[in-house]
């Protein structure tokens, strides 16, 4: 895929996601509204690095987002809203997609 068609499809992957936390919240689904969150953030996060280049195979990309800030790659005028993706994603990471969907084995917790 080339960068601006890789960042449509993960700009959609992230609305559809964001769609699915809308519709998770009002029913209590706090286990899927989670999962479906993460998913909506790690993809915004893989669109916007579209953008600048090759997107890794990745459950954290706050690492490349935060390089890219560093190296001043982004437009300034959207320097605070990626900074803020970095944050979101930062709190994303493979460790919540593990525990959504597999919960703590350590513990016998279950996600629900």
């Amino acid at each position: 895929m080339n960068g601006a068609k890789d960042a449509g499809y993960r700009l959609r992957l992230a609305q559809g996601f964001l769609h699915e936390v809308r519709q998770d919240i009002p029913l209590a689904r706090w286990r899927s509204a989670v999962d479906n969150a993460h998913m909506a953030i790690e993809n915004a996060a893989k669109a916007v690095l579209a953008l600048i280049g090759p997107v890794s195979r990745s459950h954290h990309p706050h690492h490349q987002i935060r390089q890219g800030l560093a190296m001043n790659v982004f437009p300034s005028h959207r320097r605070a809203d990626i900074e803020r993706l970095a944050q979101l994603a930062e709190g994303m990471g493979a460790d919540v997609h593990i525990r959504t969907d597999y919960g703590d084995e350590l513990g016998e917790l279950t996600p629900w």
